[in-house]
Parts: structure tokens; C-alpha cells; sequence
């Protein structure tokens, strides 16, 4: 039967974490070598740190928890006593956010038709633009039928165009 190996607890094994935890930029063999070990090899640092992972995954979450505590103090002062107004609401939408409590930025647009409805209106609204014909600034009605085409000039440029005839 394979028993979990008990691993031995060192004397540097808090300092380890202690250094790791503060600066963690600093790596592994940096931390290795400022708590003071005999040995300070990229391999021991390696070995060590996954022996100690756990302990210092529980280190940095207590840590996370402490400046979250900090950051919700400097949160609640500017809220209260910062010297411009936009600080102020960045601060409070801020607290908002951190107590789970901010904004919804939705839209329900609501309307009173069906979607039916509006379908019909777009047709007759289509319709309507298909049966007007701009010709010389006014708008015909293209419900009747064309019978023949006119040709006509402009008296100021002189050129010109063919214009629809219509019963």
C-alpha cells in the first residue's frame, strides 16, 4: 500500500515563502537564495517551490484578501472626501461594483406592435415608395400606366430629357 510521503519541513521553508510571496517578479531562485539556502540551484528552487505550492497559493489568496479589505478603505474615503465631484463617482460606481450591487447597462426596446404588424407596414410602406416617381421636382403617383414618353428641354441649359406620359 503507498502511503503519501510526508515531506520534511525545512528551516527556510517560511522565509522561502515569506520572500516568494512579497516579491514574486523576483523568482524562484531569488527567493531561494535571499531566505539563505545552502544550495541555491535552479533545480532545488523548482523542487522546493512545487513542494511548497500549496502553502504559498494560501499565502498569496490571504494576502489578495488583506489589500482587497485596503482597497475597499481607499474606495469609501475618496467616495467620501475626494476633492472632485468625477472622483467621487468613479469611487462610488466603483463600491457599486464591489458590493455586486452596480448598474445593468441593458435596453428592452418595446413595442406595442406584432411582428406581424410591422411586416404588413413595411410592405405598404415599400409599396408607397415603389409607386412614387420624381420627375421635375414633383412626385407622381406610378399606379397609373405609362402610354407614351415626351421628350422636353430645359430652357436654361437647354438639354434634354425624356419625360413619361401617362393615361
Amino acid at each position: 500500500m503507498n502511503l503519501p510521503v510526508r515531506q520534511k519541513r525545512h528551516e527556510y521553508d517560511d522565509d522561502y515563502i515569506w520572500y516568494y510571496c512579497d516579491n514574486p517578479h523576483m523568482g524562484q531562485l531569488e527567493a531561494l537564495r535571499a531566505c539563505g539556502h545552502p544550495n541555491p540551484t535552479r533545480q532545488h528552487a523548482h523542487q522546493i517551490h512545487n513542494r511548497l505550492r500549496e502553502q504559498i497559493n494560501n499565502r498569496l489568496t490571504e494576502m489578495l484578501q488583506d489589500s482587497t479589505v485596503l482597497g475597499y478603505q481607499v474606495l469609501m474615503n475618496l467616495a467620501k472626501g475626494a476633492e472632485t465631484e468625477a472622483v467621487k463617482l468613479s469611487a462610488a460606481k466603483s463600491l457599486l461594483d464591489y458590493g455586486g450591487r452596480s448598474v445593468k447597462h441593458t435596453m428592452i426596446i418595446e413595442s406595442p406592435k406584432s411582428d406581424a404588424e410591422l411586416d404588413l407596414e413595411i410592405a405598404e410602406l415599400q409599396k408607397e415608395i415603389q409607386s412614387i416617381d420624381a420627375v421635375e421636382g414633383e412626385f407622381i403617383e406610378m399606379d397609373r400606366e405609362i402610354v407614351g414618353t415626351e421628350t422636353v428641354e430645359c430652357p436654361l441649359t437647354g438639354n434634354t430629357a425624356e419625360k413619361n406620359i401617362y393615361e
